[in-house]
């Protein structure tokens, strides 16, 4: 045999023996029956793996080169791409800050806010508080309304045994009737014409006398039906040391204020009256009585003779009061204090005049004819009443004296010489309002005390009547050198205070309360004597 020398060169691919035989496969039929023999052992072939051929490497490698250059000429679809294949890793985008006009409108808003809650916080306090207050205000009306219940069933206890005890004692005989009839008809004849109203007419009292004569019959006889029926007294049996029921607080005799506490208010008022009165005579400019009219004059001197009467008048028309303001002072003290007792002298101040009188006659009639402590007690739930309906009734009277006294004092003004146009009511409000407005509100408080506040006795504030006598035991000379029996009162300067009690009460056979009404001087007024000129014109000498 001849060898052949050959130069066989085999490129090898790249991989493994065993990769290049499972790629040709120049066994495939040997494995193929190899397969068979094996007991289900899967082959090492099928878990290698796959081989690709050169032609596909070079797919695969100008397939990454074409994707390389469509990333370069697209950044955007790379970087989406990346930050879709990489999601975790992608950089997060940059905060965008607010402007400076949303963070103010925010501001704004939040401080709003904040104020609304606030307020809203205030509110709900106060209502809160008021929710208090309406509570305590309700459980104070059911205690209220409880004792008002209570004290209807004591009424009503009472009532059932009057009627008991009235339906036991039988018929009422004929000398029971007979103090009713007494003073039913001593009662209708004290009734005086001036007492009765403008409405009353002659018919309406026939009437009530028809009525008295009725009632006061012994025999029973058919009664006009348009008559009212006459009330019996029925006499509740009671302990001796027990009063009714209810009359424990109406009938007490405790005073807010001492007789000592009473005279000090007194003259107090009696030291303000003075103090104004000086102060407003040194204030004022006398120029001389040329410059009033003849009807001014006399407009004034008609003004001054109906409060202080004419002599009085007539003495400070006929001096020169520049040098000697003395009589100047002394009048308008006089007009001050009477204006003030006549507001202390009235029932309730600011009430009108006939029902100020009609209340004074029934606090006069009930002083005299029932125990103190009963009129009294009356004058003072009245007064707070009547208060209580009309709360300003005090003021428009208080507005209304100062006018009252103001007034006054122009037309002395005007008599003494002072000039028109400087005392008219506009001129002197604003000097001596004020001063003057503190003197009624004092006296009004003086009021208040003296009618409501004592109960065991009666204070009367009083004044020196003109042209009376004068009398040592019942007022007071200014200066101290008069005699009695020689002069008589000029006008009064000075508030005097008076108490009147009734003692000895008892019950009389006609059912009215007997007894005698004790009187004491507490304060004596003081007065301004007729001879006043000569005393000032003996000390002008004397000087």
């Amino acid at each position: 045999m001849i060898p052949l020398k050959t130069n066989i060169h085999v490129q090898a691919p790249k991989g493994t023996t065993v990769e290049l035989f499972a790629l040709r496969k120049p066994f495939a039929s040997l494995i193929s029956s190899d397969r068979s023999t094996l007991d289900g052992t899967p082959s090492r072939v099928h878990s290698l793996p796959p081989l690709f051929s050169q032609s596909d490497n070079l797919a695969r490698g100008r397939a990454a080169a074409r994707r390389r250059r469509g990333d370069q000429s697209s950044p955007s679809v790379s970087t989406e791409r990346s930050s879709i294949g990489k999601p975790n890793h992608s950089p997060q985008p940059s905060r965008v800050e607010p402007s400076n006009a949303i963070l103010a409108s925010v501001r704004s808003e939040l401080d709003a806010t904040r104020i609304e809650l606030a307020r809203c916080q205030s509110d709900s306090t106060k209502l809160a508080e008021k929710y208090r207050i309406l509570e305590r205000v309700l459980q104070d009306a059911k205690d209220a309304l409880r004792s008002r219940d209570k004290q209807i069933e004591d009424l009503k206890r009472e009532r059932d045994f009057a009627m008991a005890d009235r339906r036991s004692r039988g018929p009422v005989r004929d000398f029971d009737r007979r103090p009713l009839m007494y003073d039913a008809r001593r009662s209708s004849s004290t009734r005086s014409p001036s007492s009765r109203t403008a409405y009353d007419s002659d018919h309406d009292h026939d009437l009530d006398d028809l009525s008295l004569l009725k009632s006061a019959s012994p025999y029973r006889s058919r009664r006009n039906k348009s008559l009212p029926p006459v009330p019996r007294t029925v006499t509740v049996p009671h302990d001796d040391g027990c009063p009714p029921p209810g009359l424990e607080v109406f009938l007490t005799k405790t005073d807010s204020w001492s007789g000592a506490q009473v005279i000090q208010a007194v003259q107090d008022l009696n030291s303000e009256i003075l103090q104004l009165s000086a102060g407003a005579t040194e204030s004022i400019t006398l120029q001389g009585r040329g410059k009033a009219s003849l009807a001014r004059m006399n407009q004034a001197t008609k003004g001054v003779s109906s409060r202080l009467g004419a002599a009085f008048a007539r003495l400070l028309a006929s001096r020169d009061h520049s040098e000697e303001p003395a009589l100047l002072q002394f009048g308008l003290q006089a007009c001050v204090a009477t204006c003030v007792t006549r507001l202390l002298n009235v029932f309730c101040v600011g009430l009108p005049l006939m029902p100020n009188e009609l209340f004074l006659q029934l606090h006069t009639r009930m002083h005299a004819i029932e125990p103190q402590a009963t009129s009294s007690r009356w004058r003072a739930l009245t007064l707070a009443h009547l208060r209580a309906l009309n709360p300003r009734l005090e003021e428009a009277a208080v507005q209304d004296l100062i006018t009252q006294i103001l007034r006054a004092w122009a037309d002395i003004l005007v008599l003494c010489g002072c000039a028109p146009s400087e005392v008219t009511l506009d001129a002197l409000r604003p000097r001596f309002g004020t001063q003057t407005q503190r003197v009624v509100r004092s006296a009004c408080a003086l009021g208040r005390v003296l009618h409501e506040d004592i109960m065991s006795t009666n204070f009367e504030v009083i004044l020196a009547e003109q042209g009376r006598p004068f009398n040592r035991s019942c007022m007071a000379d200014a200066f101290g050198t008069f005699e009695e029996s020689s002069s008589s009162v000029l006008c009064s300067t000075e508030l005097g205070l008076r108490c009147s009690t009734k003692k000895n009460a008892r019950a009389a056979a006609d059912g009215l309360v007997e007894g005698s009404v004790d009187q004491m001087m507490l304060l004596l007024p003081k007065v301004i004597l007729d001879g006043v000129a000569d005393i000032l014109d003996g000390k002008g000498a004397s000087d």
